[in-house]
């Protein structure tokens, strides 16, 4: 690129420049514990009995596996 500049002296100069733009390196993947802890929070079907909870079991609900489930995602989301 080349530029010229004059002043109200009657003053002037000149001047090249050369400019490379080049892509930038892409960003830094995800670490290996962040890549296994995303695995680990990946959506989960959760499943619930019908009809829960009943009178005789006022704690039902959330079937025991499920229950594991749940406590072993909100663990990994509060890392």
């Amino acid at each position: 690129m080349n530029a010229s500049c004059s002043d109200s002296r009657g003053l002037n100069s000149s001047a090249s420049i050369q400019v490379n733009v080049e892509v930038p390196p892409p960003p830094p993947g995800p670490s290996p514990e962040q890549q296994r802890l995303e695995a680990r929070l990946a959506l989960h079907s959760i499943y619930f009995p019908t009809a829960q909870p009943t009178i005789k079991n006022p704690n039902g609900g959330l079937l025991a596996s499920q229950q594991q489930t749940l406590t072993s995602l909100a663990s990994d989301f509060q890392k």
